[in-house]
């Protein structure tokens, strides 16, 4: 499972709203079917980084330049890995082009 987007108004920010947001969606997904929940962060946004490693995401080790913004792949750890092979390579560009169309 790809998690698309992730927002919370700066004003519920601090209060667990996010993190109970994204592991419900993760939860879902899992329970659903999914081996997997991966989503990239710019490579520059370290907040959005420390939220996800706080929430249980772990980075890859993959990463991609799309649009002129250089992108990481994380995945939740505990479920299968996805690590930097073919798996994930396929993941990334999905994700990456699902960000490049919504972009545009």
């Amino acid at each position: 499972a790809i998690l698309l987007h992730a927002y919370l108004i700066p004003a519920r920010r601090g209060a667990g709203c996010g993190t109970a947001m994204v592991r419900g969606a993760c939860e879902r997904a899992l329970h659903a079917g999914a081996t997997q929940v991966v989503l990239i962060v710019k490579e520059d946004n370290v907040g959005a980084q420390r939220f996800y490693a706080r929430v249980g995401f772990k980075d890859t080790g993959v990463s991609a330049q799309k649009a002129g913004a250089a992108f990481r792949l994380i995945a939740l750890a505990g479920a299968r890995a996805a690590g930097a092979g073919t798996q994930a390579r396929r993941l990334e560009a999905e994700a990456v082009d699902e960000v490049s169309t919504k972009r545009a």
